[in-house]
């Protein structure tokens, strides 16, 4: 072969491969074009490839034959024949490979599998990276003995130099798409990690935070820029006292979080649904703020607590009584006696059902009020007589036009607040009402021993005592005064309370003038 049909091979090839970039195209341009330039019957171009895992496998090329001819057979093995073109060691040509010294001498097959192709002319060559490795070889073969020569050695040589070459651009290129594609996709997790619900904080093998979501800032109030590139102990008081308790798992399985307390400073304390995944370069924690969770948990014990004390004990003295009554012959006045005590407990189990109905029935929106006219003085007489005589003194100030409201409802409201001021603060209770501004004004007046300013606004929270324990005897739900706010705000009116520690409570309440 002349030396410039060989330089003209190897410029064919080499502009061939130039223009692609895809490794499996490459190798199969050069597969195509040396099994045509050397006359070879088929051609077979075999190289090795690192997936993502790091493990090796080899791929390969055909040419001249159809692919179904080869994928019964195995991969080229590390025998005698083909073990110098994986070494590098340099070119293999056989005139005739069946009576070549090398051949034959490996299991299992001790030379050609049954079926193979008919190979008796054999050429193959190294192909190496730029930096001396080898990543894979060509092989030729062909029916007829004798047909590779030295000239078909060079040009094999020298296309699998371009090979190559071309494989090292492929991989470089496949590289930098993974790469490229890899940041893209942390920047799209990163943008979409803003728009979770839930906080998401990546930890590096050493303690320095690397992610702190918007989540994780509304969650903690703990802005990114104060937290990202410090150590999250240092950045997150509080964080230390927790880490311990933290369930972390791997990707392999699901990991259960853990509900705990996490000290933030800026929110105070806040309940964290939490747990964590390692990964090899740190942790990534995820968490949800359940305080609020955690609060109706604790909410809903204290309110089964009460509720049960609360008809735990009229039931017991109607129980009781009526046991008494039953079991044996009473003088008439202590049977009196009894029987006041049944009705009284009576009417209390039907008051504790009646706020808890009226509650659900506010809660869930289902409450109907009638807006009408309301008499204030007419209003204040009937729960006035609700507590005896004595007990209250009413002031209703000349020319008090009427309110608008729910007559019944406003009547119920004065007396939870003329009700809660004798258990309280005992007589004597003073209830006013008057003109003020585009309102009518009602105000309950005691002189016991005053509400802190702390627990001034938290009263009228559902189920809120300021006895929670009733360590001082003094009973109920802490549904009255949730009752009078919610009633109040559906009349458009406003409440409220003004007290001073030991100069006794003032509560009032604003409705609309009629």
């Amino acid at each position: 072969m002349q030396e410039t049909t060989l330089s003209e091979t190897l410029y064919r090839v080499a502009v061939a491969v130039a223009e692609r970039d895809d490794l499996h195209d490459i190798v199969q341009v050069v597969t195509d074009e040396s099994t045509a330039v050397l006359g070879a019957e088929f051609g077979a171009f075999f190289y090795n490839v690192i997936d993502r895992d790091g493990e090796s496998y080899s791929l390969y090329t055909i040419s001249g034959v159809p692919r179904s001819r080869f994928e019964k057979f195995p991969m080229p093995r590390n025998t005698d024949v083909f073990r110098p073109t994986f070494e590098g060691s340099g070119p293999v040509r056989m005139d005739d490979v069946t009576t070549d010294p090398r051949f034959g001498h490996n299991e299992p097959y001790y030379g050609m599998p049954a079926g193979h192709l008919p190979v008796r002319s054999y050429l193959a060559a190294s192909v190496f990276s730029p930096k001396g490795d080898v990543v894979g070889g060509l092989f030729f073969g062909h029916a007829q003995v004798g047909v590779f020569t030295e000239e078909h050695e060079r040009i094999a040589e020298g296309i699998a130099v371009h090979a190559g070459l071309a494989i090292q651009k492929a991989r470089l290129l496949e590289a930098e798409r993974s790469a490229r594609a890899e940041a893209e996709a942390r920047a799209d997790a990163a943008i979409a990690l803003e728009f979770v619900e839930d906080g998401v904080v990546m930890v590096d093998q050493h303690g320095i935070v690397r992610l702190w979501n918007r989540a994780a800032e509304s969650i903690t109030g703990l802005r990114s820029q104060n937290v990202l590139g410090r150590a999250i102990g240092a950045a997150v008081a509080g964080w230390e006292r927790v880490a311990l308790a933290i369930p972390v798992g791997d990707d392999t399985g699901s990991t259960t979080p853990a509900t705990l307390p996490l000290d933030t400073l800026r929110r105070g304390e806040v309940w964290l649904s939490i747990y964590g995944i390692a990964f090899a370069g740190g942790t990534v924690y995820a968490f949800r703020d359940v305080t609020g969770q955690r609060q109706l948990e604790s909410l809903r014990s204290d309110v089964i607590a009460t509720v049960s004390h609360e008809l735990r004990t009229p039931i017991a003295a109607v129980y009781g009584a009526v046991q008494t009554l039953r079991g044996r012959t009473l003088d008439p006045s202590m049977a009196d006696v009894l029987l006041d005590m049944i009705d009284t407990e009576s009417v209390r189990l039907a008051s504790l059902v009646e706020e808890i109905l009226l509650t659900s029935q506010i809660d869930s929106e289902r409450l109907q009020l009638e807006r009408a006219r309301v008499d204030p003085e007419t209003v204040i007489r009937a729960a006035a007589s609700t507590v005896g005589d004595g007990t209250l003194s009413v002031e209703v100030a000349a020319e008090t036009p009427p309110a608008c409201g729910d007559p019944e409802k406003v009547r119920q409201v004065v007396t939870n607040l003329v009700e809660n001021a004798v258990k309280y603060a005992g007589a004597p209770v003073t209830v006013r009402a008057r003109a003020v501004r585009d309102a009518v004004r009602f105000e309950v007046s005691d002189t016991g021993p005053g509400i802190a300013r702390s627990e001034q606004q938290r009263i009228f929270e559902k189920f809120y005592r300021l006895d929670p324990h009733m360590r001082e005897g003094v009973r109920g739900t802490g549904l009255g005064l949730y009752i009078c706010r919610e009633l109040v705000h559906r009349m458009q009116g406003r409440i409220g309370v003004e007290s001073t520690e030991g100069r006794g409570s003032t509560f009032w309440f604003e409705l609309p003038r009629y």
